[in-house]
């Protein structure tokens, strides 16, 4: 089996950092970690890119949804959505990058569980 390269797009990085640790050690590999969508495009031009995890609400000028919309206007990559943002206007915008998951990040314990 080849290398998953994930990219994770996560502005929180006690978060971030807990996630590439756990995912590290299921197997997966990392293409890289974005605070911010330029960064994190940046990455995704310069490295391949397997899967993207990505929180809604980060640093920088584009949230996370416009973040995906440029990315896979790069290239079409399997893209989740990992946020505490569970309203219907930001599941509605989600909606239009096609995600294959939205996982929402409870606000108490910040552990994910998965949301239709």
């Amino acid at each position: 089996m080849s290398e998953i390269q994930l990219l994770i797009i996560e502005d929180e990085a006690i978060l971030a950092l807990d996630l590439r640790a756990r995912l590290t050690r299921e197997g997966y590999h990392m293409a890289g970690v974005a605070n911010n969508g330029r960064k994190a495009l940046e990455i995704f031009e310069q490295t391949p890119v397997d899967l993207i995890l990505c929180d809604i609400h980060i640093k920088g000028d584009w949230n996370g949804i416009e973040t995906a919309k440029k990315l896979l206007a790069v290239r079409s990559v399997p893209l989740i959505y990992l946020t505490a943002l569970t309203d219907a206007a930001t599941l509605e915008q989600a909606k239009q990058t096609f995600p294959s998951a939205y996982l929402t990040k409870t606000r108490h314990d910040r552990q994910p569980s998965y949301r239709h």
